[in-house]
């Protein structure tokens, strides 16, 4: 029929291309299929309606008398949101979804959790229903209940939200070809992923690629430069633009030239000046060995003058 028609349309367009609706009950046909996957994408898409969410997640609901029926009472078969029939799968992570059972296809259920600033839409699809062989009535493992209960166990205690990119967050920091400074990188966006509990920021990889394949000056602040993708272990977690934090202007050529040749001239000058000291210290010292050797030798003449004269006194 035409509902039918546009409910396989719509998932179509969803990316559901391995689900086919038989009917609009749900129930098993020859023709219905789908996978936990596809119903996943569904889940989500219907979890953004907020008519839709506040219906699958109420437990009770009076159906109001008409002129053709009677007053209707109804309760939810979802027993992760009440507790009435069967006390053990209340959970109060599950905000909404949808359980069922049939023999063909098995226990299945999608729901929507909230816990830790974390939401989930959870799939289970064909769990084994078995019953006590002694009281074929009495279920004794639902199968979708219990393996919700452990796939949202497993997720909340083993992961967590991680804020991985802040706006205005100094990233990084490039070499700018042909510039008088580095250009510091931000993203203008914030960014949480889901990781696991014992994941720190250095277990991250941060792969960056240049706009245009480089960072040539000029370079405005706030002009893109960069994209940067996050990388944890084999998978990749996040994506972002990446856009300069600071301005960087072309270095002036004629300035490095002008101030190379002084550097030079600096230090021409110091190795002259150094040398001409070295000379002056050199001649003073030869000089005062001169005076003290021509002061010597004339203190020893005038000591032999007096010896000869006393010499002469005494042979007289």
């Amino acid at each position: 029929n035409a509902y039918l028609d546009l409910m396989n349309q719509r998932v179509k367009k969803m990316g559901c291309t391995s689900t086919e609706f038989g009917n609009i009950s749900g129930l098993d046909t020859a023709v219905s299929y789908t996978t936990a996957r596809d119903m996943a994408r569904i889940m989500t898409e219907a979890s953004e309606n907020e008519t839709f969410v506040r219906i699958s997640g109420t437990v009770k609901y009076t159906v109001p008398a008409t002129n053709l029926a009677e007053e209707r009472k109804l309760t939810t078969t979802n027993y992760m949101l009440d507790n009435s029939v069967i006390p053990q799968f209340l959970d109060d992570r599950v905000k909404a979804g949808l359980a069922s059972h049939t023999d063909g296809s098995g226990s299945s259920m999608a729901c929507l959790a909230r816990y830790k600033k974390m939401e989930l839409v959870c799939v289970v699809m064909g769990a084994t229903r078995t019953y006590d062989a002694e009281e074929t009535w009495k279920v004794e493992n639902y199968g979708n209940f219990n393996e919700m209960q452990d796939l949202l166990d497993y997720i909340y205690t083993g992961f967590k939200v991680n804020r991985i990119l802040y706006d205005g967050q100094a990233l990084s920091q490039f070499s700018v070809i042909g510039g008088e400074t580095d250009v510091v990188g931000q993203p203008y966006v914030s960014y949480d992923t889901v990781l696991p509990v014992d994941c720190s920021m250095d277990n991250l990889y941060m792969e960056y690629n240049a706009v245009q394949g480089g960072y040539t000056a000029p370079i405005k602040k706030g002009q893109m430069i960069a994209t940067v993708a996050i990388k944890y272990r084999n998978s990749y977690v996040a994506e972002a633009e990446i856009y300069a934090m600071n301005s960087v202007v072309k270095a002036d050529e004629s300035k490095v030239t002008v101030r190379s040749t002084a550097v030079k001239a600096d230090n021409n000058m110091d190795g002259i000046f150094g040398f001409a000291g070295s000379m002056l210290v050199l001649v003073a010292g030869v000089f005062a060995l001169y005076v003290a050797y021509n002061a010597y030798l004339r203190a020893r003449k005038r000591v032999q003058r007096r010896r000869r004269r006393a010499s002469r006194r005494r042979s007289y």
